[in-house]
């Protein structure tokens, strides 16, 4: 009688320990989880206009500068030296302009970059809110330092623009999801 209540109780013990490491099994997992999911950091974006011409969404890590290009006529320029991005917008009345179509404007801008040995990719033709653009990506070396650029012309009604994003070549894919939204963002408001 007494080996059946200890076999009974030691079968009662292995069940509660079963119990037990499910339990804790499932919340080993849960946190897991939990910790992979929260390690993914979710860029917060605010919205930026050059005013009566577009609107753009940058990363709240951007501010606006005015020390990236001082020789001639911007829209924007923003930086984020802590996370080594920056951007710069153009744009260009379309009127008496020798450059008639998108192509036309993306190729006479392009064609500089080359010739200082970037390495420019076959522009893309999408759209961006209903705007044509032609999209490309370019890398070159810049004082010893690969440097990785996204390049978008958008051809609007009035304007041509010309949008220029560029990191350093180690941040191209940490930096790549920021950048898509960026470039998707463009909205002309000069209609």
């Amino acid at each position: 009688m007494k080996n059946a209540k200890s076999h009974f109780f030691m079968i009662f013990v292995i069940e509660k320990a079963k119990n037990i490491m499910r339990k804790y099994t499932l919340v080993w997992i849960a946190l897991a989880i939990l910790l992979f999911t929260a390690c993914k950091h979710k860029t917060l974006f605010k919205e930026v206009q050059a005013t009566g011409k577009f609107t753009m969404q940058l990363p709240e890590y951007m501010q606006a500068t005015s020390e990236l290009y001082n020789e001639g006529k911007y829209c924007i320029q923003y930086e984020s030296d802590s996370m080594k991005v920056y951007l710069l917008v153009f744009d260009t009345s379309r009127e008496n302009l020798n450059e008639k179509s998108l192509n036309d404007y993306y190729d006479s801008i392009i064609a500089g970059p080359t010739s200082q040995g970037a390495s420019v990719a076959p522009p893309k033709s999408v759209f961006v809110n209903k705007d044509s653009t032609l999209q490309t990506e370019m890398a070159i070396t810049l004082n010893k330092t690969p440097v990785y650029y996204r390049i978008e012309v958008i051809a609007t009604p009035r304007r041509f623009y010309y949008i220029s994003l560029w990191c350093t070549m180690d941040k191209k894919e940490d930096r790549k999801e920021d950048f898509d939204k960026i470039m998707e963002s463009f909205r002309d408001i000069g209609k």
